[in-house]
């Protein structure tokens, strides 16, 4: 290529050359952009359904010097892997350099190139991967200079946790906020549109399992729009030979780019309920306890299960838990103690083992007290999500009757308990300062012991029939609805808040869904006064004692 000015000029990624009219030039290297797109390592591998791979790109170059634009849309085609630009640039100039690259259904604007970016219509249900990079005031040097894309778009992946059957449809529905991309000012635009996203999938033998259903979307990831929101997402299965659909709404389902979402379950749960029975002869007739009552003792009262020889997992960095190494490991006790890093996807197991799987019939003694996790995924060790307000249970967590929590932990997560009915214990270490809504809501524990915390969220323990005693720490915060219709409790020790908690909330809801027989234990009487005459507790009939519970 013969240079025409006497400009030093450049290529992109990029080799300079200094030259005067009369030189002769070999073709120049063109830049090679390198793309990053490994599978997540905590997908099912066998399984996940693998991003596409870009089938074009474009680059927009404009110069901060002049403040001319150079190109609006320069295309590339992929080859070898990788895209390749080459361009002329001066030496001594900066330039905006931006990047968009696709597999489809998204439309450059003739008029503006990479600073707009659309689906190619808003009915677009289900746009392919795209990936973007920008660099800043970049110097054109002589080398080639690689260039790394990450996602521009956020991903949503529906795994099923069992199998399901040849013929099964599952469906995703959903409304989506339509976002244009600037790649060049890395922003996010609303639309001012949406579109009804519907995406069903007829299971074969590739698709019953695993990561069975891929979505991609614009999504911000900026500090003007951080994150899409969508609060009518709806599963829905409709089994094989069947002509009615079961469906199961979830709200506040985030979207972000360079993010995925992950819907983690079992379909056919929505249509049925796997009942385990645990059958069993006591030689001893006299002591022969009623029917479903294995667990209590000769008073009535609900006992941690045996902890036997107290089986243990030590899982490290690389080793996941595994439903194998759970039933080969508690076998017919009904104990475990599980030591080292504990990730999400740990979490899925163990909350399928005990929820559908082999543990659902026991009454496990879990002890994590030796994990390693400072934070808690939503929905621990529940199956039916957050959106469950005046539904009764659909797929309750049955094998959990008592837990361990590590030091370190700081909050009980959303929904963490949700509806494991027959945990009774919870050992809350005095790191935990909050509970969040929904984490013991209809549950079965008996106490909560939590003289560390100081904020419990909405309906954190709504519903909890068989809670007596609560004991909470120097609380800034009991939202509304906290303990709503758990009428049983006894006791609720407050002695260590030194000031009215903030905010107007009625933590047990309207009077008719407060306990009946409570007292109150507060430190000072100028305390009691505060509570008494809030008009978020003065509409409560409670006992007030000023003093410490004998607990």
């Amino acid at each position: 290529m013969r240079i025409k000015t006497p400009l030093a000029t450049a290529l992109l990624a990029f080799i300079i050359t200094s030259c005067n009219q009369q030189e002769v030039m070999p073709e120049p290297s063109p830049i090679g952009l390198t793309f990053n797109v490994a599978a997540d390592p905590i997908s099912r591998a066998t399984t996940n359904v693998a991003d596409q791979d870009p089938i074009r790109a474009f680059m927009y170059v404009s110069d901060i010097t002049t403040g001319k634009v150079v190109t609006l849309a320069q295309q590339s085609a992929l080859e070898n892997g990788l895209f390749q630009f080459s361009i002329e640039l001066d030496r001594n100039h900066k330039y905006t350099v931006a990047f968009w690259a696709d597999a489809g259904d998204y439309n450059i604007d003739s008029a503006e190139g990479l600073k707009n970016i659309r689906y190619t219509n808003s009915s677009t249900q289900a746009p392919k991967i795209a990936y973007t990079a920008k660099l800043e005031n970049f110097t054109p040097t002589e080398s080639v200079r690689s260039v790394t894309l990450q996602h521009a778009v956020g991903k949503l992946v529906v795994r099923e946790t069992s199998n399901l059957n040849t013929g099964d449809k599952v469906t995703v529905s959903f409304t989506r906020t339509n976002y244009r991309y600037s790649a060049v000012e890395d922003r996010y635009t609303d639309d001012n549109s949406t579109t009804p996203i519907s995406h069903t999938l007829t299971v074969d033998n590739s698709t019953n399992t695993g990561d069975i259903i891929t979505l991609y979307m614009l999504a911000p990831n900026t500090p003007n729009e951080p994150v899409m929101i969508v609060n009518d997402f709806k599963l829905s299965y409709l089994p094989v030979n069947e002509s009615t659909s079961h469906s199961k709404s979830i709200s506040l389902v985030p979207f972000q780019a360079n993010h995925r979402t992950l819907i983690a379950g079992n379909f056919m749960s929505l249509a049925k309920v796997n009942q385990a029975f645990s059958v069993g002869l006591d030689t001893n007739w006299n002591s022969l306890t009623p029917e479903g009552d294995e667990n209590k003792s000769e008073n009535g009262t609900e006992q941690d299960p045996t902890p036997g020889t107290n089986p243990e997992i030590t899982l490290t960095n690389t080793q996941r838990l595994t439903e194998a190494m759970l039933n080969e490991t508690v076998g017919s006790g009904n104990a475990l103690k599980i030591n080292g890093p504990m990730k999400d996807a740990d979490f899925d197991v163990l909350r399928e083992w005990l929820s559908t799987g082999q543990g659902a019939s026991k009454r496990l003694a879990l002890d994590l007290g030796s994990a390693s996790f400072t934070s808690m995924p939503e929905s621990a060790f529940s199956t039916d999500g957050l959106d469950i307000f005046e539904e009764t249970a659909v797929n309750p967590t049955t094998g959990l009757a008592s837990i361990v929590l590590p030091s370190g932990l700081t909050a009980i997560s959303a929904g963490a308990f949700l509806d494991c009915v027959n945990l009774h214990t919870v050992t809350i270490p005095s790191t935990v300062t909050t509970i969040e809504e929904l984490a013991f809501y209809r549950s079965g524990i008996t106490k909560l012991d939590a003289p560390s915390v100081t904020v419990v969220n909405g309906d954190a323990c709504g519903e909890c029939e068989n809670l007596t005693t609560v004991v909470l720490g120097n609380i800034t915060k009991i939202a509304t609805n906290a303990f709503r219709k758990s009428q049983n409790i006894t006791t609720m020790d407050l002695t260590r808040c030194t000031a009215m908690p903030t905010g107007n909330y009625a933590p047990f809801g309207n009077q008719a869904y407060a306990p009946t027989n409570m007292t109150v234990y507060v430190a000072t009487a100028t305390i009691m006064e505060a509570f008494k005459n809030n008009p978020m507790w003065n509409i409560y009939d409670f006992n007030w004692v000023v003093g410490t519970p004998s607990l």
